[in-house]
Parts: C-alpha cells; structure tokens; sequence
C-alpha cells in the first residue's frame, strides 16, 4: 500500500497568501511581470476556505451587511463602472478579508501556520532594513536595480517616495511606503501577540528588533505615532500594575527620547532627513500650524471633501475616492487625506454609519477578551482611527492588516469569568 500523503490544507492556503501578500509587488519589480493577480487569486482561495469556519452572530451579519452594500455601490450610477470596480481591492476586499481573520481564530491550534508567517515576515522586514541601508550608503542601484528603477519611474510623478528634504519613504517589499510600513509594525505586533505559538522564539525575539530598526530608520511619523498608541493601551494594564513592567518601559522611552534628543543636531542639518526630522518634531511638539501637509489637508483636501459631504447624503460614487482611479480619470479623483471622509464619500451617511457600527461593535466585543486580546484590540482600534484622520489605512493592504487582526480578534471565544460580570448570564 503507498503511504497516504495528509496536506494541512489551511496551512498551504494561508501561508501562501501571506506571502503572495508581502512579496507579490517586489517580485513583479524583479521579474517585470505583473503577478499581483496571483496574490488576489489566493486571496479567494483562502476567503472561499475560511467560510466553512464561520458561525453567524452580530459582528459577521454586520460585516456582511458592510460588505454588501459596499458591493452594491460598483453599480452607482454617479461615476464610471471601470472606476467604481477598483474599490474591490480598495474597499471590499479589506473588509472581507474579516473572515479571513475569523477564520485564522477558530483554526488557531496549528500552529505551524503562526510559524510560517513568523519566516516569512522575517524575510520581508529583513528587505526593508537592506533598502534602508542601501539608500543611506548610496548604494541602492548597485545592490536592488529593480528597487531603484521603480524608484526612478515614481519620482517623474508629482506624489513620489520622497519626503520633504530627499528621504525615501521605504516601500521595502511593496509599491506602497504606507501599506509596507504600517504591515511591518501591525503583522509584526499581531505575532507577538501570538508568540505562545510560536516556538522555538529566537526568531521572532530577532523580527522584533528588525521591525524596531526599520522604524526608526524610515522616520515616518505615521507608523511611529500608531506604534506608540498601540503599546499604550496594549500594554495599558501592566503599567498601572506593575511597577517593574512601568520602569522598563519608562527606560526605554527615556532611551529612545534621548536619542532623538541626541541625533536631533544630525537629523535636522543632514540634507535627507531633515525634512522627515522636522514633521516628527512637529507631531510631538503639537506644532501643526506650521506642517505643510497638514496645512494642505485642512485647507483643501478636507475642505473640499467636506463641502461635497454637504451636498451628497448618498455619496458620490466610490470610485472617485479609490487611488487607483486616478489613471482612468484623474480629472475626477478626490483625495480626502481622511478614510472617514471617504467612505462618507463613497457611500454616503448610511455606509459610514454601517462601518462605524462594525468598528464599535469590534470594540463592544473586546471588552469580553482576555485582557491581550482585549488592550490590543483597543490599541488598534484607535491607532487606526488615528491615522485615518489623516490618511487611509483602511484600504488596500494596510486595510487588509487591520481586518485581518479585527477579525481573528472577534474569533476569539469570550471570556466566561467576563461575560458573566457584565450581562449577568
């Protein structure tokens, strides 16, 4: 009898999307053949997978809903249909990528599925500090050609990687600086999270230093605030209850202050990072009067997203607030700089409040966690809202890290010590 060959099928499906999802972009840049096709094809491979998993209750009926009328809006009549499809990717695909997520919860026992993930984030923050490094020595075309012709390409565009001052925004493995710096930190925070899992641990001890170095290395603000308002309210408990737990953190932000304090001089006069110095001295200063990306936000973006809100209760069509738009009619693309207002934009009053219940109900259902779970999930929540005001990470991929974290969160079983407190059952 030939031996019977067991293939763990959820493994095979959700490792392969993870890294069709990190590296889909970079190993188009290298072989210069789209094949950001194949990681939405494993995308529908493990979405179609993890139905199996779920069970309905208030937060996947919502999440369906959400989902839904999301769909519906590809046919509004107020834009093109060509336009309106992108927001799948943009827009609906993020949101379903919950069961995904949900799915991940109820399968959690194998572990080997954590530990894959765990490699292949190691090679992907890895990437990131090797750009870094290669563009602080000017060394970027010697050593990642493909990195630095596409780096090339963008920079012939008005909205290019570079910030005020000549810094690259590092994209590391994908097309986006947004979407790879803020997977680093919540993929990388989602599996320390999970680090019980995850055994032997050297690995991940050493992804979590590698994720430290990009970030500090990228100075992008945006990351760096989120990452700051997750350890907060993650961590929030122990530091008000434990004082050993409150000192080491004390000393480390002591540490990574002085620093700051340390290298500003350097930061501020070196020709590529002053400009990057200057938006994170803004933030922490709270001198936002004089940001200029800011200044813009305010004065026209908003401005202009806030008086088409005005006169559009039901939307305006959610193609015109899908980047990827901008390429089939630019003339007609609005940038809000602020999710809220885009998907107020796109689907009027009664999608963003759709999508404001989901992110409540998120938070309701936290409160029944155990506390990991439960900060964490807070953490996110708000970091995420954070951002929004001023950019839009809850599309594209960045949006998929948020609801795949949400939905693996709202996997979890409640705690029974707490749901008995609170509803008395």
């Amino acid at each position: 009898m030939h031996p019977v060959v067991r293939v763990n099928v959820s493994r095979v499906l959700f490792s392969t999307f993870v890294f069709l999802f990190l590296f889909s972009n970079l190993l188009s840049r290298i072989s210069g053949v789209n094949l950001n096709l194949l990681f939405y094809i494993s995308w529908v491979g493990v979405f179609v997978y993890s139905i199996r998993y779920i069970k309905l209750n208030i937060i996947t009926t919502i999440l369906a809903f959400v989902s839904l009328f999301f769909s519906v809006y590809i046919f509004d009549p107020q834009y093109i249909l060509s336009a309106n499809s992108w927001t799948i990717k943009d827009f609906i695909i993020p949101v379903l990528t919950a069961y995904i997520g949900y799915a991940l919860a109820r399968t959690a026992k194998d572990r080997a599925i954590f530990r894959d993930v765990n490699f292949v984030y190691f090679i992907a923050v890895t990437y990131g500090v090797i750009q870094q490094i290669c563009f602080y020595m000017e060394k970027l075309g010697e050593v990642l050609p493909w990195d630095a012709s596409y780096l090339s390409s963008v920079l012939m565009k008005p909205n290019n990687f570079l910030q005020p001052g000549g810094l690259l925004r590092f994209f590391g493995t994908m097309n986006s600086f947004v979407e790879y710096q803020v997977t680093i930190l919540f993929l990388g925070a989602f599996l320390w999270l999970n680090r019980e899992k995850i055994k032997p641990s050297k690995l991940l001890f050493l992804n979590m230093s590698l994720m430290f170095v990009f970030l500090l290395l990228s100075l992008e603000r945006s990351p760096l605030m989120m990452g700051l308002i997750l350890m907060l309210f993650w961590k929030f408990k122990d530091l008000i209850t434990n004082s050993k737990k409150l000192l080491n953190y004390t000393l480390a932000s002591a540490f990574v202050s002085l620093l700051i304090i340390l290298s500003g001089d350097f930061l501020a006069s070196n020709s590529l990072t002053s400009g990057a110095y200057q938006r994170i001295y803004n933030v922490i200063t709270f001198d936002l009067a004089d940001d200029s990306a800011v200044r813009e936000r305010i004065n026209v973006q908003w401005k202009q997203a806030l008086e088409l809100a005005r006169k559009n209760y039901f939307g305006i069509g959610p193609g015109r607030l899908s980047p990827a738009t901008k390429e089939i009619n630019p003339e007609g693309y609005v940038g809000p700089h602020n999710n809220f207002l885009a998907i107020y934009l796109a689907y009027g009053f009664l999608g963003f409040f759709l999508f404001a219940m989901l992110l409540g109900l998120g938070i309701w259902y936290f409160s029944y966690l155990n506390d990991e779970y439960r900060y964490f999930g807070y953490g996110m929540i708000l970091a995420f809202a954070s951002m929004a005001m001023f950019n839009m990470p809850y599309i594209g991929k960045q949006g998929i890290v948020f609801f795949l974290i949400f939905g693996f969160l709202t996997g979890q079983k409640p705690c029974r010590k707490l749901v008995e407190r609170f509803t008395g059952l």
